[in-house]
């Protein structure tokens, strides 16, 4: 996956949790996510949550339930930035 698709991905991961979840981060925090995004899904979603001033741990089902939706966004791998 190139990273123009994995922009694509989160933008429109970001845009879903919103309208679906209520997950609305600030345009300049989502813009800093995608263009600098957390290197695992797991990591980017707690990062949600931490934008929102949440603790994930303290939000079962929902942190499982945008883990999974990204995962899946993702093709299954999980990673959204890979390193060297």
């Amino acid at each position: 996956m190139n990273g123009s698709e994995i922009t694509d991905i989160l933008e429109a991961f970001l845009h879903e949790i919103c309208v679906e979840y209520g997950f609305c981060l600030p345009p300049e925090t989502k813009r800093e996510m995608v263009r600098s995004p957390e290197a695992t899904a797991t990591l980017f979603v707690a990062r949600v949550f931490e934008e929102e001033g949440l603790r994930a741990d303290e939000f079962e089902p929902h942190y499982t339930n945008l883990h999974n939706l990204l995962v899946s966004r993702l093709g299954g791998e999980g990673i959204v930035q890979r390193r060297s």
